[in-house]
């Protein structure tokens, strides 16, 4: 990912949890890992980034593509 090369941790995180929102919309099956790892990255600095899922669940729900469930 370009953003990894920023530093700015928290911004790797959220652009990782947005790509398994897009996977999971796809219906990939690399969804899920991607998930873990942007929470995972979000662990690390003491976050859950909750309003981003709602966000992007939100989006998905409104494009008609589902939700991602742990």
């Amino acid at each position: 990912h370009q953003v990894d090369s920023t530093g700015d941790v928290v911004a790797q995180a959220i652009v990782r949890l947005a790509e398994s929102h897009a996977l999971a919309s796809l219906e990939a099956t690399s969804a899920r890992a991607v998930q873990r790892e942007a929470e995972r990255r979000l662990a690390t600095v003491g976050i859950s980034a909750d309003g981003w899922s709602t966000l992007f669940q939100a989006g998905r729900r409104l494009s008609g593509l589902g939700t991602l469930t742990n």
